[in-house]
């Protein structure tokens, strides 16, 4: 159990996306302590190199990848500050999971299997080279920033999936984009309503946007339109979500009702709706969903006009929200479109996490979003991109993993394109100006619900992954 040690020991530490110093920090002391060579760099990210065991100096080096980084969602009334508290670790039934808050097994898992790799002293192999990357979860800044000239591996096991007995060849790329629609506000007069989303599932916004599972903010969207040609308000606020990479699960609006309007009649309208709502939800939206509308507890000085109000639902119910395309069988997502944060401020923030296997495909999307911003007077703008990590046949590791899996497990593993986005192809793409010929591959443990409260993670399963990686080592 020696990975989930590791494991437990890092979820003790701080590390939301930006804020990586404390486990930077941690990786260089375990580095200096065993005599490793170690390199930080202005990014957070961490290098450590591990010398060929004796009598394996001429077997080829072999770099492990992961990233330290982790989502940072918690259930609605959990007090948790991602930037100074502990994760709360609870294990039932041989699975971990964190109390209220998302696990960050994602990406937790790899640099614990990393550190119990370099931990290992009884371990024959060549040399090994570990990148700690930072920032991932929201536009892999450290994997664009770092310096790759230090790297002497072709040969990349990255520890960023989350399925055992499934390699990872192949991911979409992204691109982030964010719309703004002008608002005005007018004085607020009458009574403050808040009406609530909750329950919703959520999820990752690459591998279980085909699952049917609704984002909050559109179906907020779809209860405000409703709403709104019955029993016409002026919105005060609007939140909902707060990451791209996440589909969300809970929004929250403030609105002002006119004087004449019956609220009872409204909130019985609302619960119809919702109810009516349930036909398009997916069974694990179903569940939990809840809709409420109450009297606001402190209220706000300003409200928008009516015409701002028209457009901020006009935005919502306009933005692309789920698969936008699939091959012709349906079996493969090519393109999705996630609007995975909204805020209102000065103006109307929407923030997107658009995937795709083609650049054409994303500036299709991209330029829907534009004309919607256009349209409502506004503009959209790319914050970042990543590339995609286009599929190759062949590979020594595929076959070194496959090995694995068979001593292992008895059976032979499967292979997949993700439509999730992997550091592998910004790594690919670097050492390929080098001249370099990377062989990449990613695995990991089984993790369920990723970039939710609920994540989870099998513990064995965990254990497990370090000994595939192992073989892999030995076998190479």
């Amino acid at each position: 159990m020696k990975a989930f040690e590791f494991f437990k020991e890092i979820s003790e530490i701080p590390r939301p996306s930006g804020e990586e110093e404390k486990i930077a920090d941690y990786l260089c002391e375990f580095a200096r302590a065993r005599g490793l060579f170690c390199l930080r760099d202005k990014f957070n990210n961490v290098f450590i190199r591990r010398k060929a065991s004796a009598g394996c100096e001429n077997l080829p080096s072999v770099m492990l990848q992961s990233h330290t980084d982790m989502v940072c969602e918690s259930e609605p009334g959990t007090a948790h500050d991602f930037t100074k508290d502990k994760l709360k670790l609870n294990i039932e039934d041989g699975r971990v999971r964190a109390e209220g808050t998302t696990l960050g097994a994602d990406d937790g898992a790899g640099v614990a299997v990393m550190l119990d790799i370099l931990d290992d002293k009884t371990l024959t192999a060549g040399e090994i080279e570990c990148l700690f990357t930072s920032s991932e979860e929201t536009g892999m800044e450290g994997a664009f920033g770092f310096d790759y000239s230090v790297v002497r591996s072709e040969r990349i096991i990255n520890l960023d999936s989350e399925e055992e007995l499934c390699a990872c060849v192949g991911c979409a790329g992204g691109r982030r984009i964010n719309a703004f629609v002008p608002v005005e506000r007018i004085r607020s007069e009458g009574r403050q309503y808040s009406l609530r989303i909750t329950g919703l599932t959520g999820g990752h916004s690459g591998t279980d946007i085909h699952l049917g599972r609704q984002s909050a903010i559109k179906i907020m969207g779809y209860l405000l339109d409703r709403l709104y040609s019955l029993y016409p308000f002026n919105i005060v606020s609007f939140t909902g979500g707060g990451r791209d990479n996440v589909i969300p699960f809970s929004a929250e609006a403030a609105l002002v009702f006119y004087d004449d309007c019956d609220v009872g009649n409204a909130r019985a309208e609302l619960s119809a709706y919702a109810e009516a709502l349930k036909e398009i939800l997916c069974e694990d939206d179903k569940r939990n969903f809840s809709v409420s509308l109450r009297r606001c507890e402190s209220e706000k000085t300003e409200m928008l006009t009516l015409k701002s109000t028209s457009a901020v639902i006009s935005a919502v119910m306009l933005s692309p929200q789920g698969v936008t395309a699939r091959t012709a069988d349906g079996g493969i997502i090519l393109a999705s479109s996630n609007l995975g944060s909204l805020s209102l401020d000065s103006s109307l923030k929407l923030g997107y996490l658009l995937r795709s296997d083609s650049e054409l495909r994303a500036e299709q999307t991209a330029r829907v979003i534009e004309r919607m911003a256009h349209a409502l007077g506004g503009i959209s703008e790319t914050e970042s991109s990543y590339p995609g990590w286009s599929f190759r046949q062949g590979g020594t590791l595929r076959q070194a993993y496959s090995r694995a899996c068979g001593e292992v497990f008895g059976r032979k593993p499967s292979f997949t394109v993700i439509h999730a986005g992997l550091e592998c192809g910004v790594i690919s793409a670097r050492l390929r100006e080098r001249g370099m010929q990377p062989d990449i591959i990613s695995i990991g443990p089984d993790v369920s619900d990723v970039h939710t409260p609920k994540e989870s993670m099998d513990i064995l399963s965990l254990e497990r992954m370090g000994e595939i990686v192992r073989k892999i080592l030995a076998s190479i």
